[in-house]
């Protein structure tokens, strides 16, 4: 659990794991500022990364994969994912809820829904987006995700209700979504592909 500010840069050609934890990988709590930089978080029971309160969080050069949900940002959190992976997780890859804020740039999230209850009742998206969220998304890949590769919480979704209020923008900012199972986008006016929220 991280509570102050703090920078965590792994050195060398194959970045450090933080891995095995029976919780999250790495929690970030209160107002704290933190940097990761060349890590791995993988292989945890729980979250790979749980941000939330107000704290502040930038993930550069990093992967988060084989964890039950890659990240949770939530609460008031701010998080930056710069040339970052987050694949192979067992449900969700990326889950922005409540008034969280979140800016992808040139990442890739992948192949997150390994879980075999995913694809029935189940779904597991690359990110999906809650209540006031905000995200905003500038060359990344979204692909190959067992359930959409962008997902509101809405009904049309396949989620229990409507709750999405919040913002997406991933048009014409270079972004590829592509070959999720469920569909690639389903936001409040779109579905990509059209017939997959009927």
């Amino acid at each position: 659990m991280i509570v102050k500010d703090l920078t965590l840069e792994g050195e060398g050609e194959e970045a450090p794991v933080i891995t095995k934890s029976h919780w999250d990988g790495i929690e970030v709590i209160g107002k704290a500022q933190v940097k990761i930089v060349n890590l791995q978080v993988s292989g945890n029971n729980w979250y790979g990364l749980s941000v939330e309160d107000t704290a502040q969080l930038t993930l550069v050069n990093s992967r988060v994969s084989n964890n039950r949900d890659g990240l949770r940002v939530w609460m008031s959190t701010q998080v930056t994912l710069v040339n970052s992976q987050v694949f192979g997780n067992r449900d969700d890859g990326l889950s922005v809820e409540d008034h969280a804020q979140v800016i992808l740039k040139s990442s890739l999230i992948e192949g997150n829904g390994t879980d075999e209850r995913c694809g029935g009742g189940w779904s597991c998206n690359g990110i999906v987006v809650d209540y006031k969220a905000q995200v905003k998304l500038t060359d990344t890949i979204i692909r190959n995700n067992n359930g959409w590769g962008i997902s509101a919480v809405l009904k049309k979704c396949g989620h229990g209700w409507d709750h999405f209020q919040g913002t997406v923008l991933w048009r014409d900012r270079g972004n590829q979504i592509y070959g999720n199972k469920r569909g690639d986008v389903c936001l409040p006016d779109v579905c990509i592909p059209a017939d997959a929220c009927q």
